[in-house]
Order: structure tokens, then sequence, then C-alpha cells
């Protein structure tokens, strides 16, 4: 069978095993990348025939180490890729395409969590500042859209899910979180008027704009505040670190931002050194 034709039937199960669709898509891309590297060193495409080696031979080329643009992948990306063709091939000979499991012997590498852009007190100020002063209904609508990610820590994807049948009592129902593990976010009191002025006589979608999109008027909103362009996700991380830096309590900011485990919150912890001297010399 080729590698491809199994991959069909792979997307097929992880559709069956109700995996979201972005986790579909991550899988996707990385067996193509590999099918693609085998084919062009001439290596079989049959599932069958691929084993260890060339797995191994596939992590240390290039083409999984480089990002497409040039540079070294980083750590936690090089290890998605890992992932994706551990899960892959663990499949493939559970379901009895291939005699073995090529990635058996794929380790995940042991990185540090790295935190991404996180934007400024001040960086906040200027793009509040310029949301609260703009008119118009599209402004109306970031400032509740920003108030939102900045405030209650979402992911742009679960943003783009919020129903106005959703919000109630200070609360926003999140069905569409990662992991389609329905949850409950809390919205800053500050907060709360304004996406209530915004969700009276609305219903359905509140935000009915693709995740691009959003990100394109986020662009804009930074352009008009002098902020360095941030992405969605920069808000999402704002929000993560300045929870830690009001309650300092790791498992507090594991719930706020819906990590299903821990070792991704602690690229939010800060000042570890300093906390751990403050607590040895008192």
């Amino acid at each position: 069978m080729h590698i491809l034709e199994a991959h069909d039937l792979f997307q097929l199960q992880l559709l069956a095993n109700g995996r979201s669709i972005n986790t579909q898509q991550q899988y996707a891309r990385h067996v193509r990348l590999f099918e693609t590297w085998l084919a062009a060193t001439g290596r079989s495409n049959e599932i069958e025939r691929v084993d260890h080696v060339a797995v191994a031979e596939f992590l240390c080329s290039p083409v999984a180490r480089e990002k497409r643009g040039g540079g070294p992948r980083k750590g936690t990306s090089a290890n998605g890729l890992r992932s994706s063709l551990r899960c892959f091939f663990s499949w493939a000979h559970a379901a009895g395409y291939a005699s073995r499991n090529a990635a058996g012997l794929v380790r995940r590498a042991r990185c540090s969590p790295v935190l991404g852009r996180v934007l400024s007190p001040d960086d906040v100020r200027r793009l509040e500042h310029v949301l609260a002063t703009a008119e118009g209904p599209e402004a109306e609508r970031d400032r509740v859209m920003f108030g939102i990610l900045l405030g209650c820590g979402l992911r742009v994807g679960s943003l783009a899910g919020v129903c106005a049948e959703d919000v109630s009592g200070g609360e926003i129902l999140v069905r569409t979180a990662k992991g389609d593990a329905p949850t409950r976010v809390f919205v800053p009191r500050a907060l709360r008027p304004l996406l209530d002025r915004y969700v009276a006589g609305r219903s359905g979608p509140l935000f009915p704009l693709t995740t691009r999109h959003i990100a394109r008027r986020l662009r804009h909103w930074c352009e008009r505040a002098r902020v360095q362009p941030a992405s969605p996700h920069a808000l999402r991380r704002t929000f993560g670190t300045r929870l830690y830096a009001a309650c300092r309590d790791p498992l507090v900011v594991q719930r706020g931002l819906g990590h299903r485990s821990l070792a991704s919150t602690l690229a939010y912890v800060g000042g570890v050194e300093e906390r751990l001297r403050e607590v040895v010399e008192a």
C-alpha cells in the first residue's frame, strides 16, 4: 500500500476518534512532507518497505530540521513532526498495513519550554487606547473581540466559534476548545458591560470571521497603535503572563489557558531563580 493511501485511511480513523481538525491537518502536513522526502531521495513509497532507518534519516535531514524559509526548526516544532510520524506508523502497524512500526524508536527531544511574543504593558495600553477611541461598527466588534483575547486568553479558533448564546452571567462557554472539550472562561469585570451591549439582540456567531481575517484585523490595529505587529496568539500569551504575575500559581494559569498538561504552562512561569533565592534566604 502506498503511504498516501494509508494516510487517507489514517485520517478517517482520526475523524472517527474525534480528533480536532487542526490535529488532522498537522498530521497530514507531516506525513506528506515525509512522503515527498521519500520520493525525492529515491526511496520506496510503499508503507511496508519503510523502516526505522528511513525515518531516522528523514528526521536528520534538512527537510525535517529546517524551516521552509530557512533556519532551524524550533524544538517544539520538531517534536510535533516526531509525534506525527510516531502516531501514523503506530496506527499503520496496529491496523495491519505494515508488519513493523517504522517510527517505534523515535523519541521526542527534550527542550525547555520557550514563550513566544508577549506584548509589553505599554503595548497593551497603546492597543487598547486605539481600539477604545475608534468609531464605527467594525471598531466596536474589534474592541470586544480583542478584549476577549486579552482578557480571557482564548485561542483564535475558539474565539471564532463563540456564539451570542454562549455568553451569560460574565462567562463564555467555549465549545470549540482544543481537544473538543467545552469549557467556561470568566470575563473581566471591566469588559462585561461592553460585551453585554455587543451581544444584546444578536444570535449565532459573535465574530463571523475567519481566523486569518482576525489576524489581519489585529495587525491593522497594531499599526494604528504603533505597536510591533502581533498575532492573536501573542494576546493569549500576554493574558497568561499577566495571570501568572497576578497569582504566581501555575495551576491557576493552567486552568485559565485550558492546558491539558502542566508542562505546557511552565513557559509562563518566570522569576523562578528570584523566588528560589527569596525562599532559601528567608
